[in-house]
């Protein structure tokens, strides 16, 4: 069992013979969307120490029958302006 994690929306999802497979960017947790809000973005503190959350990791899920495991993949770093 993984610990409980933030996600926007899935990256890509795909079956695969009697599995389906779900890609998706994991945060820790939801910090994510206070640090978006667009008084943090406006701030000129905020804009030059960056985001307090770590960038997400790429989970992958893998399930059928009701069973389901996930593996972590990696960082995926990508453009971002809360990241920059």
């Amino acid at each position: 069992m993984q610990d409980a994690f933030f996600c926007f929306h899935n990256i890509n999802a795909y079956h695969d013979e009697d599995d389906i497979v779900i890609d998706l960017l994991a945060y820790d947790d939801n910090t994510v969307l206070y640090e978006a809000e667009l008084s943090n973005l406006r701030d000129p503190a905020h804009e030059k120490h960056g985001l307090s959350t770590k960038p997400p990791l790429l989970r992958r899920y893998v399930g059928g029958d009701g069973d389901v495991c996930g593996d972590d993949v990696g960082h995926l770093f990508f453009y971002s302006p809360l990241y920059f």
